[in-house]
């Protein structure tokens, strides 16, 4: 490196950037478990919401997930600031909705459940909260050791998105 040339350039500052977000919890995109979740709740949606639900799953681009892994929070961001196409939002903007209610069930070890409340804000999902966040690695490794198959799954839509609801 040359005299006057600043260290935290190119690679460094992005290997900075990685450590940063790595020793805060933050990802770009939902985790596998995290996709399979959110997959399973858009399976059950009538297929407005579902294109909708889509979209807005393919644009988050930031994720923090709490040290005690019980809360995940969706952020969709824009020249460094959350951001919201009000194009592919919900009808229904509630300030805090509970959208759904997925039980997953280890079908080897029935006594190993993981239940995630998915929520939306102004028209937007956002959140997971995990029922025991110290199950969340377990099942992140599970689906990849033994694959989709061999969890037990029920899904509960407890909202209606299409609804008119304004803050």
């Amino acid at each position: 490196m040359g005299q006057g040339e600043c260290p935290f350039r190119g690679n460094n500052m992005n290997i900075l950037k990685a450590i940063f977000f790595r020793l805060l919890k933050i990802n770009k995109k939902p985790s596998a478990l995290e996709a399979f979740i959110l997959n399973k709740i858009k399976e059950n949606l009538e297929e407005k919401e579902a294109c909708l639900w889509e979209k807005q799953i393919n644009d988050i681009n930031k994720v923090y997930r709490s040290p005690d892994k019980e809360e995940i929070i969706f952020y969709r961001m824009r020249n460094g600031h959350p951001y919201n196409d009000i194009s592919i939002s919900f009808i229904n903007k509630s300030d805090e909705i509970l959208i759904a209610k997925v039980l997953l069930t280890s079908v080897n070890n029935a006594a190993l459940s993981l239940e995630a409340s998915v929520w939306c804000v102004n028209g937007f999902v956002s959140i997971i909260n995990y029922n025991h966040g110290n199950y969340v690695d377990y099942f992140e490794e599970y689906i990849g050791e033994v694959g989709l198959d061999e969890l037990a799954v029920e899904c509960e839509i407890l909202a209606n998105l299409s609804e008119t609801v304004l803050n």
